[in-house]
C-alpha cells in the first residue's frame, strides 16, 4: 500500500463509520414529550432529517467516529441510509418509575452486507492508486468518488425488519434511550459489529 495497511485501513475506519453517527446517539432531550415514545419517535425522525443539531448536543463525533465535524459528505451518506430507513411503534410499557421499554418495527438497509462490500472495493481502488505514482490522486480527490460510491451502494442494498425493544431511562427529565454494543448493532442493521471487525483488522488483531 501506498502509505502502509495500517493508514490506509484507519482511513477506511473513518470513512465508513459515519454511518453509525446518528444512530449511536443516546439522548432525546429535543424531545417535545418527556414521554418514552416520543424520545424514541424523535430519534428516528432526527435520522432520516440528518438532524446535526441533535448529534452534536449528545455525541463526541471525533472521540467516538474519528469525525471532526459535519460535513456534506456526512449529509448525503446519511440521507442515502435515511431514504430506506422506516420504523412502526408497536408498544410502550413503563417497567418503573423512571424506566421504559419500546417495541418497534425497525426496516434497515442490511449496512453489514453494504460494509463488507464497500470495503472490498475501497482498498482495490487505494491499490489501484497507489500504482499511479507520480500520477496517483490524493485522499482528498479520491473522497468523493468513494462517498459515491458508498451512497449507490446502500442505494441498491436490500433491507431487513425487526423487531426491536429499546430500553430506555428518565433522568433529570428526560427520557434517554439505553444503548450497549447488542442494541447498537440492532439499530445499525449489523453496522457496529462489522466496523469493529474491521476496525480489529486495521490495528492487526
Amino acid at each position: 500500500f501506498l502509505d502502509g495497511k495500517g493508514v490506509i485501513m484507519k482511513r477506511l475506519v473513518s470513512f465508513i463509520a459515519v454511518i453509525c453517527l446518528l444512530f449511536a446517539i443516546t439522548g432525546c432531550g429535543k424531545s417535545t414529550s418527556p414521554e418514552a415514545e416520543a424520545c424514541v419517535r424523535g430519534y428516528f425522525d432526527a435520522f432520516s432529517q440528518a438532524d446535526f443539531a441533535a448529534l452534536d448536543q449528545t455525541l463526541d463525533m471525533k472521540k467516538n467516529f474519528y469525525v471532526e465535524e459535519k460535513t456534506e459528505e456526512v449529509d448525503k451518506i446519511l440521507r442515502a441510509i435515511g431514504e430506506k430507513v422506516a420504523y412502526q411503534i408497536v408498544s410502550s410499557t413503563s417497567t418503573g418509575e423512571n424506566t421504559a421499554e419500546v417495541i418497534v418495527n425497525l426496516t434497515m438497509p442490511e449496512l453489514a452486507n453494504v460494509i463488507n462490500q464497500f470495503v472490498d472495493e475501497y482498498i482495490s481502488m487505494l491499490m489501484k492508486n497507489a500504482l499511479n505514482g507520480a500520477n496517483a490522486q490524493s485522499p482528498e480527490e479520491m473522497r468523493p468518488v468513494f462517498v459515491a460510491i458508498l451512497c449507490d451502494r446502500i442505494a441498491e442494498s436490500g433491507t431487513k425488519t425487526e423487531e426491536i425493544t429499546i430500553p430506555l431511562e428518565r433522568k433529570d427529565s428526560v427520557w434517554r434511550i439505553k444503548t450497549d454494543e447488542q442494541m447498537l448493532d440492532k439499530l445499525t442493521g449489523g453496522a457496529v459489529s462489522t466496523l469493529r471487525d474491521v476496525h480489529d483488522t486495521a490495528m492487526g488483531k
